[in-house]
């Protein structure tokens, strides 16, 4: 009777030991964890950024205009052929004053 409780606490023991030893890590493990496991998390972001990027961008490919923006880009480009204008006629005038005295 003693053989057997001995034997099942040095079993149990055992198990124990075990399953603690299994529970941490060592250094080796935590090496290859933090050499491995940092990179593939990074790239697993960046790939689900860019896939909400991609989601988010209503279905229009890169380079691509919303009609808002091809809008608004059309109103500035038009001011600024308007502002051009103007400067190149300002430069008239002041080179028609300097060529006057």
């Amino acid at each position: 009777m003693m053989d057997q409780i001995i034997f099942l606490a040095t079993h149990y023991f055992q198990q124990f030991y075990y399953s603690w030893n299994y529970m941490f890590m060592g250094v080796g493990e935590l090496t290859i964890i933090l050499v491995f496991g940092i990179p593939i998390v990074a790239i697993l972001g960046g790939v689900l950024i860019t896939i909400v990027k991609i989601l988010k961008s209503d279905g229009r490919g890169p380079g691509q205009l919303s009609a808002e923006e091809a809008r608004t880009l059309q109103e500035m480009r038009r001011g600024l052929d308007r502002m051009e204008r103007r400067v190149e006629a300002l430069e008239t005038i002041l080179t028609d004053r300097n060529g006057r005295r």
